[in-house]
């Protein structure tokens, strides 16, 4: 059963609050991307994983709007738990969150399932802009990326 069947659809309609999963294996990462979003008073941290097996678990239970996953971590890597996580919660939205730019690795991103990417290195305006994209059901690929995709490397 979907989670529009059970009454309940991830995407969130401007001004709502969107719930948030924070998935990397750095303690410190989490740590400062909690800090950062709780900055924006329409943005809450329903939890944090440390491997992507982790987050498909804690996706299924708290089942927040938008999961923020790495994408290089051991074990189940980011794309593995997007592809997992969607095929146990299949209304979940993914926002790729790395310090990786290879066009390859954001091709490789969506087609996983993810609607968004964005880099590490993004402004924290540009971070809650991303999760507000993707929780709306709209994709969002990081800016700094624009160029390079735009010259096709």
């Amino acid at each position: 059963m979907t989670a529009a069947e059970r009454g309940y659809d991830r995407r969130v309609e401007t001004g709502r609050e969107i719930t948030c999963l924070i998935v990397d294996d750095h303690e410190v990462v989490r740590e400062g991307l909690r800090l950062s979003l709780s900055r924006a008073q329409h943005i809450r941290v329903v939890g944090e994983a440390g491997d992507g097996a982790t987050a498909v678990e804690l996706a299924a239970r708290r089942l927040p709007n938008v999961v923020i996953m790495d994408v290089r971590m051991p074990g189940m890597d980011g794309l593995e738990a997007t592809t997992a996580l969607l095929q146990r919660v299949p209304d979940a939205i993914v926002l790729i969150f790395t310090a990786f730019s290879e066009r390859a690795l954001l091709a490789r991103g969506l087609e996983s399932g993810a609607k968004g990417y964005i880099l590490k290195e993004a402004p924290h305006e540009t971070l809650v802009r991303a999760i507000e994209k993707v929780a709306r059901g709209e994709t969002f690929i990081d800016p700094a990326l624009m160029p390079d995709i735009v010259k096709g490397r």
